[in-house]
């Protein structure tokens, strides 16, 4: 008969014939860390970008389009919202099929409205476009106030069956005004794309900005540069009887002039 000792595990002691001991055994911690890609994830990723538009507005980026008082921005990118929706080419660009759009309308919300309904109606579109106006004050220089947005995208989602790609804040300085900011100080613009950043990760859907021009358009848009270092590509219009719009910067791409417009106006039928 062997009289070797067998050593007890960590909370484990001696029970009597028949008895059940529960053992503890402590559970290893895990680190909380940030997710990473390692390269063999990265070789399997798409070469490509996901595009709305392509060469021109793609999933997972942001874009700012800018310009004076006057120069069409807004009727611009509710044109770009409209065939987004529709899923037909733009400007040139080809669509890379339909995608759910919201048009945050921080200034002038019922005018957006009508502009949305000419589009529809000068291209014979149904009403079922899967493209939605905010025509509220949209909050956001607060932590988690992206949320909000979030929230509105699956709102949105549920009602049209298909994913919000694009989402437009027209205009960056109302929108930062709403929060008390200054679009002047790099620290209230800084709060503001930030969250924008969330908002963008959160469908990995593209975000575009309407904002101004200062005084010298020479010098590009107005307020403080801190959205430059984030913004995917920006678009500057100028012009008078004919507008013109061009890239002035561009992260993965050509920068120079995309396009000339002019502008029609549209009679609904009373």
């Amino acid at each position: 008969m062997s009289d070797k000792v067998v050593p007890l595990k960590l909370g484990e002691k001696l029970a009597m014939p028949g008895e059940q001991i529960e053992v503890f055994e402590p559970k290893v911690r895990q680190p909380k860390a940030y997710p990473l890609t390692f390269l063999k994830e990265m070789m399997v990723e798409p070469a490509s970008k996901s595009w709305i538009f392509k060469g021109l507005i793609a999933h997972d980026e942001n874009s700012e389009w800018f310009g004076p008082p006057g120069s069409l921005k807004s009727s611009l990118l509710t044109q770009m919202g409209v065939h987004a929706a529709a899923g037909i080419d733009w400007r040139g660009f080809r669509s890379k099929g339909a995608c759910g759009v919201i048009y945050i309308a921080l200034e002038r919300a019922d005018l957006t409205k009508r502009r949305i309904r000419a589009h529809v109606a000068r291209r014979g579109l149904p009403d079922t476009l899967p493209i939605a106006v905010v025509g509220a004050s949209v909050i956001l220089n607060r932590p988690d106030s992206h949320k909000a947005v979030e929230d509105t995208i699956e709102a949105a989602e549920h009602e049209w069956g298909i994913p919000v790609g694009l989402i437009i804040f027209d205009t960056f300085s109302a929108l930062i005004a709403a929060g008390g900011g200054n679009e002047d100080k790099a620290q209230d613009q800084g709060i503001i794309y930030a969250q924008i950043q969330e908002v963008k990760r959160f469908r990995k859907l593209h975000v575009a900005i309407v904002g101004h021009t200062g005084k010298d358009e020479s010098r590009g848009k107005s307020g403080s540069n801190q959205g430059k270092r984030i913004t995917d590509m920006e678009v500057q219009l100028s012009g008078k009887s004919i507008r013109t719009a061009e890239i002035i910067k561009r992260n993965d791409g050509e920068e120079g002039p995309l396009f000339s417009f002019t502008h029609a106006i549209h009679e609904f039928v009373a």
